[in-house]
């Protein structure tokens, strides 16, 4: 018996040195033999699996391993070799649990929490996920990709500012990381931080050059910089790295929009709409540029416009646009108001960020704000000034509801609209007798409304009068406002305040 388990002991020995020279053949017969002698021996059972995994034997790799376990249930690192075969098929729960077995029965496998973190975060439990490349980096300081992927996990969780010290934690351990370096720019443009943000792209094309997402995420912050010529640069080195790249073509069209450039521009949204015939942002631009006005953007349109700039949208709008209408026509509202009246149930519609929430908080005893764009409604809620916010197209949501309400207001919102009547229908029909409706507009005086260039609407005053007759309002005031500056030009618009009548 004892010369039996030498003999077993010495043949493991000689064929796991077959194993570890990439002599598979013979290291597998070994294994096998030994199997015939000693069909319960576990380590035999184990290491044939680990090279099935090898020769990408899932199948196999899956039950040898299972059946050392069943044998032994103690061999951490057959729990752990049973996971990576069991992810590597998409059974990504199963394998969730085997890791963690692993990790139990020895804390100390740093691989074992880090791919555990791979696991969870594909599942999408990025909290987990994070505990566990905590773990391994507990055990392994030094691995910079469990720095990198604690950072995504972080960015998941919008905990940007550990995310952007796990990334640099990452390029200090690896510098030529660009994926890393990527990452970090992404983080760094959430923050609003464009000029690190366009550091770290910078960083990770100086060390993979031929990758087209990142011209295009590069583009994305130096226009947010306001450098447009430097982003129109980016997208084209990305469309010739990938003909293909239907973002990066409609990025063009928009930038060089920005730049008066409307012909190329067109150019580029049409290559954008070649490539994929669903995107709403090229049809809206397109029919924008050449002239055409439909009677509203499309929904998309203006999910993906608000969605792209959530995190960064009153910077932008506030500080570089001199946006002030929510402040400038709460104050005008203030003036017809008497004896401090206060409303009863105010919707926002279109609430955004939450701007004018925040100016017409004090006058409402219940407050519900609805926007199209879901992360526009994440970072209203942080405000807390809403009792309700409810994601969705405005009319919908207001047809949906049952309520009634003495108060509306859209600020920056019909901008994105054009045929106003299906709006003014829902309000009538959710208004409360004396409701007050306040709204702003970009100004025209040609026609009922027109689709301009920037992609946004214009309404005349006499289009709104006509509104205010038809659905039983009375225009108490429509003053002429600047909603923002644009390339130093006044955008014109109006402040207007109506009253249910009926």
């Amino acid at each position: 018996m004892h010369n039996q388990s030498h003999d077993i002991n010495q043949a493991l020995h000689r064929a796991v040195n077959f194993h570890q020279s990439g002599r598979f053949r013979e290291a597998e017969e070994i294994y096998r033999e030994v199997l015939r002698v000693a069909p319960g021996n576990a380590d035999a059972l184990h290491f044939l699996g680990v090279l099935a995994y090898q020769t990408g034997n899932l199948a196999g790799a899956v039950e040898s391993i299972g059946g050392a376990l069943r044998i032994d249930p103690n061999i951490a690192e057959a729990h752990y070799n049973l996971a990576k075969a069991l992810a590597d098929q998409g059974k990504l729960d199963e394998a969730v649990e085997s890791y963690r077995r692993a990790a139990s029965i020895d804390p100390n496998i740093a691989e074992a929490h880090y791919n555990l973190g791979l696991a969870l975060s594909e599942l999408g439990r990025p909290d987990e996920a994070a505990e566990s490349y905590r773990r391994a980096i507990s055990i392994n300081p030094n691995d910079p990709d469990a720095h990198y992927n604690l950072g995504n996990a972080y960015t998941e969780l919008k905990r940007l500012r550990e995310a952007v010290e796990c990334y640099e934690n990452a390029l200090r351990l690896k510098p030529d990381f660009p994926r890393a370096h990527v990452n970090l720019g992404i983080a760094f443009k959430e923050l609003g931080r464009f000029d690190l943000a366009i550091a770290s792209y910078r960083e990770a094309i100086a060390f993979d050059p031929d990758n087209a997402d990142t011209h295009f995420n590069l583009a994305n912050a130096l226009d947010e910089e306001g450098l447009l010529d430097e982003a129109v640069e980016s997208l084209r080195r990305a469309v010739r790295l990938d003909p293909n790249h239907a973002k990066a073509y409609s990025k063009l069209g928009k930038t060089l929009t920005k730049q008066g450039s409307t012909g190329e521009a067109a150019d580029h949204y049409r290559r954008a709409l070649q490539l994929n015939p669903d995107n709403d942002t090229a049809k809206h631009m397109l029919a924008a540029l050449g002239g055409q006005t439909p009677e509203t953007a499309p929904p998309q349109f203006v999910k993906n416009l608000f969605d792209d700039c959530a995190e960064n949208f009153e910077e932008h709008l506030v500080n570089r646009l001199s946006y002030k209408s929510p402040m400038e026509i709460r104050r005008a509202f203030e003036g017809l108001l008497k004896d401090g009246r206060r409303f009863v149930n105010m919707i926002d519609l279109g609430c955004g960020s939450g701007l004018a929430g925040q100016e017409f908080r004090g006058i409402a005893d219940r407050l519900t704000g609805v926007d199209i764009a879901p992360k526009m409604i994440e970072v209203a809620r942080r405000k807390n000034v809403y009792d309700v916010l409810r994601a969705g197209d405005i009319v919908e949501t207001l047809n949906a509801s049952g309520e009634k309400y003495d108060l509306f207001v859209a600020t920056d919102v019909l901008v994105y609209v054009g045929n106003l009547r299906p709006l003014f229908g829902s309000i009538q029909a959710h208004a409360l007798s004396g409701a007050y409706l306040v709204f702003t507009t970009e100004s025209q005086e040609e026609q009922d409304f027109s689709l301009r260039p920037s992609g946004r609407y214009a309404h005349s005053r006499a289009y709104l009068r006509s509104l205010a007759d038809e659905y039983g309002f009375v225009l108490e005031r429509c003053e002429s406002a600047v909603l923002r500056t644009d390339k130093g030009q006044d955008i014109m618009g109006n402040h207007a305040i109506m009253r249910y009548a009926r």
